[in-house]
């Protein structure tokens, strides 16, 4: 609603658990595409790159391919290279 009256986004910080948090973050990435609306998924695309992990790399490498999210695509691939290494040899 912020955004609508400001012309402001900033995606979800107060999300204290980091699933519900990512869940959100990708929500908004998704209607994000859909609305064609590049601030706010590249205000998503940043969120989802600084909480990325191991444990969520899968779902979040999966809705960057999904949402066309070029930027967090190609972190998601340099962390693939660089955290799954030792498991590809």
């Amino acid at each position: 609603m912020k955004y609508l009256y400001t012309g402001q986004f900033n995606c979800p910080d107060a999300i204290e658990d980091k699933q519900e948090l990512l869940e959100t973050a990708i929500k908004f990435l998704r209607i994000a595409d859909v609305e064609v609306r590049e601030d706010i998924k590249l205000a998503c695309e940043f969120k989802l790159i600084s909480k990325l992990s191991v444990k969520c790399f899968q779902q979040v490498s999966e809705a960057a391919n999904k949402y066309g999210a070029d930027r967090l695509n190609d972190y998601c691939g340099w962390f693939k290279r660089t955290h799954f290494h030792s498991q590809l040899h």
